[in-house]
Order: structure tokens, then sequence, then C-alpha cells
């Protein structure tokens, strides 16, 4: 998700991933960022230092090697 640093993301959407059967993974969060998310709810949000992380973090729940 990119977008505006004014909002976090809403409760619909994390609903939305949730009735898809998806995961949600943030990857290499600036601080301010990090900030504005300090505090939310992000339910199962998985998250990591840098996207190659993230990318092996998932494909490891997946099953797969990185």
């Amino acid at each position: 998700m990119t977008g505006p640093l004014d909002r976090t993301p809403s409760t619909g959407s994390r609903r939305a991933i949730d009735v898809v059967g998806a995961s949600c993974f943030i990857t290499g969060i600036q601080p301010a960022v990090a900030r504005l998310l300090a505090g939310s709810d992000l339910g199962r949000t998985r998250h990591s230092n840098t996207l190659a992380d993230g990318l092996a973090r998932a494909l490891r729940d997946l099953g797969e090697s990185a």
C-alpha cells in the first residue's frame, strides 16, 4: 500500500484482506511511516525491515525456499 502519510490502513481494508484469505506484509518502512503506524491495530500484518526479508518470509510461509 502506498499513499499519503496522513492516514492508516482502515479496518475495512484489513477485513477485506482476511475475507479473501490473503496476507499483508509491510516492508522497508521509513521512520515517519513507522511513527504514523505506532499504536494502530494492524491485526495479523507481518513486517520486515527490508523487501528481501519480507519476500523470504512470505515464501517460507508458503512452504517455498527463498
